[in-house]
This record gives C-alpha cells, sequence and structure tokens, in this order.
C-alpha cells in the first residue's frame, strides 16, 4: 500500500510540479488486500412431495449476503435447494466453501420443513 501511494505522489508530482494527499490515499486503498466477507443466514426449505422450495429466513443478514427476495426450487434434496439459493445470490458467494448445518425445527414448524444455518464467505475482489 506504501508503494502504491508514493507511486502515485510520484506520478503525480511529475505531472502537476504539486501533491496530493487524496492522489495518495486512493492509490493505498486500490492495493490494499481484499478483506474477506462472511456472512451467516437461516435458510428455510419446505418439502412438497420432493420439490424443495429453498429460501432464507428475512433478516438484515440475509439482505447483506445478497438473498433479500429470492427463492428457489429442486427436485435434488434440501442441502441442493440450499446450495442453489446461494448461487442465485447478488453478491460473489464462495458457494462451494459454504458450511452448511442442519437446525433443529423451531415450535410452529410444520412437517416438511427443515432449517440450515449457512455460513458463507465472499469469493474476494480482483
Amino acid at each position: 500500500m506504501r508503494a502504491a501511494a508514493a507511486a502515485a505522489c510520484r506520478e503525480y508530482m511529475e505531472e502537476t510540479g504539486g501533491n496530493n494527499i487524496d492522489v495518495m490515499w486512493a492509490a493505498a486503498l486500490e492495493a490494499a488486500p481484499a478483506q474477506s466477507v462472511s456472512h451467516e443466514v437461516e435458510v428455510i426449505v419446505r418439502d412438497a412431495n420432493a420439490t424443495y422450495r429453498a429460501a432464507p429466513k428475512a433478516t438484515p443478514a440475509a439482505e447483506a449476503a445478497g438473498l433479500k427476495g429470492i427463492s428457489t426450487t429442486c427436485t435434488m434434496g434440501s442441502r441442493q435447494a440450499v446450495i442453489a439459493l446461494l448461487k442465485k445470490s447478488t453478491r460473489p458467494l464462495d458457494v462451494t466453501g459454504a458450511q452448511i448445518t442442519a437446525m433443529l425445527p423451531e415450535a410452529g414448524d410444520r412437517y416438511g420443513v427443515s432449517r440450515f444455518h449457512v455460513i458463507v464467505n465472499e469469493e474476494p475482489r480482483k
């Protein structure tokens, strides 16, 4: 980051004869290493005659993971429905590295409802 800021400073100095801290700061931020962003969401899967419909529990975490208003269906099982849902996210999620854990049912859950706790990271920016 320091090398990028110094190079931007040198280039700006050669072009304008002066310096600008904003140019240095922008170059340093651009060179910053990508930070891993992790999302924890709850996904609810409903089984209706071997067709599995997955949707996130409506929470701020689901919105941050790019899953707000998204649902999906598949016929390959509840875990596959969760994976299909993650693939539809508006965020670049690392679906292959997602941790998907079955949860206990909550009071009032109907027959055929499964809940999953999902931890998934965003793919680093390039």
